[in-house]
C-alpha cells in the first residue's frame, strides 16, 4: 500500500469528522439560543451519519489498497520461487527448463495469467489482478550461478503498485 496514499485519506477523514463536530457545536449553541432543540438533534445527527458513511469509506479503500498489495507480494514471492526452481533445476539437468509444469510448479491462476522464461536469467509474470491486469513482472537473476538471487522489476506497472523490493530496480532501469 502507498502509504502517503492512506496517509491522506486519514487525514481527510480526521478533517471532516472535526468539521462535522465543529457543524455539531455551532448549530447547538445557535439552537439553544433561539430555544429550538429539534434542530439540534437533527445537525448532531446529519453529522454523525455523514462521518460513519465517510469511516465506512476510508476503511473500504485502505482495506482494498491492504488486500491488493497482498496479492502483488504473492506474485512476486511466486517469481522468486519459480526462479530458485529454475536454478536448481538448471544445476540438476543441466539444461534451461521450458515451462513451469517442467519445474513442477503450478501457476497460481487467481493472482497471474502467465509464465514465460524468456532466458536462463529472465522470468516474465503476466497478471491477472484487476488494477494490473496483462502487466508484467519481470525476474532477473543477479550474481554467479549456484548463488544468483532474484530480483523482480517491471516496465508495464505503476511504481505505487510495485512492493519495495521490486521499486529499486524500476528506479534505475526505468
Amino acid at each position: 500500500m502507498d502509504g502517503s496514499l492512506a496517509i491522506s485519506t486519514e487525514f481527510l477523514a480526521l478533517l471532516f469528522a472535526l468539521v462535522a463536530l465543529a457543524i455539531a457545536g455551532l448549530t447547538r449553541r445557535s439552537c439553544i439560543k433561539k430555544g429550538q432543540p429539534w434542530r439540534l438533534r437533527t445537525a448532531v445527527n446529519v453529522s454523525l451519519v455523514g462521518a460513519a458513511f465517510l469511516a465506512w469509506v476510508v476503511t473500504t479503500s485502505l482495506y482494498e489498497d491492504y488486500t491488493f498489495s497482498a496479492k502483488m507480494a504473492e506474485a512476486v514471492k511466486f517469481g522468486i520461487n519459480l526462479g530458485t526452481a529454475l536454478d536448481q533445476h538448471r544445476v540438476k539437468t543441466k539444461s534451461l527448463a521450458k515451462s513451469t509444469e517442467e519445474l513442477g510448479i503450478s501457476i497460481p491462476r487467481k493472482n497471474i495469467a502467465a509464465v514465460t522464461i524468456e532466458a536462463e536469467d529472465r522470468i516474465a509474470v503476466t497478471l491477472s489482478l484487476r488494477r494490473v491486469a496483462g502487466m508484467q513482472l519481470m525476474f532477473l537473476a543477479t550474481g554467479p550461478e549456484g548463488t544468483r538471487t532474484w530480483r523482480c522489476t517491471s516496465r508495464d506497472v505503476m511504481l505505487h503498485y510495485l512492493p519495495s523490493m521490486c521499486q529499486e530496480i524500476y528506479k534505475t532501469s526505468g
